[in-house]
Parts: structure tokens; sequence; C-alpha cells
């Protein structure tokens, strides 16, 4: 009982880090490429 509850933990806790990192990622890429002008 008790390792299943840990992998749904671990698992859980993966997701988590995944969605950070997916909104990382969109937030840096959405600084690098600025939509049409911004640029002066």
């Amino acid at each position: 009982q008790r390792i299943i509850k840990n992998r749904l933990e671990y698992e859980a806790r993966n997701q988590k880090k995944e969605a950070k990192e997916l909104a990382f990622l969109e937030a840096t890429k959405q600084q690098e490429a600025p939509p049409g002008g911004e640029i002066d």
C-alpha cells in the first residue's frame, strides 16, 4: 500500500514540475520573440 502511495506522490510531483517547466519555456519564448510592433 505504501509503495503505491509513494508512486502516486512521485508522479504528482513530476506533473507539477513538468507544468512549471512548460510555463517557463512559454514565458521565455514570448520574451525572445515579442509580437510585432514592440520593436522601436
